[in-house]
């Protein structure tokens, strides 16, 4: 990413970070939109961004479609962030199917993992902190 793309992105992911979602999504589309390189970082900030905006089935595209890509780092993080918005978009089947690849693939998400499938069992909505 050149620098100038490059201090755009943190400009956006700092929006998200100030609860300014609906302001990042529109500055990490226009990086999309400039270039068609695939940046998981950039993908997985946007979907993010999304899902703290209030558009969790937006989120969730980008999510799956991080995962879906040759190279996911942490795999068990972005299948994490797929259930939560699959369970905010009131698709728990769906939320729990990546449920399923997190803490088999990382032991450091079991606890966020169990946790985010009580919620779902429950009838409750995710409880989403970046």
């Amino acid at each position: 990413m050149d620098p100038t793309r490059k201090q755009r992105y943190l400009e956006a992911v700092d929006l998200l970070v100030r609860g300014r979602a609906v302001d990042a999504v529109a500055s990490l589309r226009a990086l999309f939109d400039e270039d068609s390189d695939e940046i998981p970082e950039l993908r997985l900030a946007l979907g993010k961004a999304y899902l703290e905006a209030g558009d969790p089935e937006r989120a969730r595209d980008c999510f799956e479609q991080i995962l879906a890509g040759p190279q996911v780092s942490p795999p068990a993080y972005v299948a994490l962030l797929a259930a939560a918005a699959s369970a905010a978009a009131r698709d728990p089947a769906r939320a729990l199917h990546w449920l399923s690849r997190t803490a088999v693939h990382d032991p450091r998400f079991e606890h966020a993992t169990r946790a985010l499938k009580r919620r779902i069992e429950d009838g409750r909505p995710p409880l989403i902190r970046f």
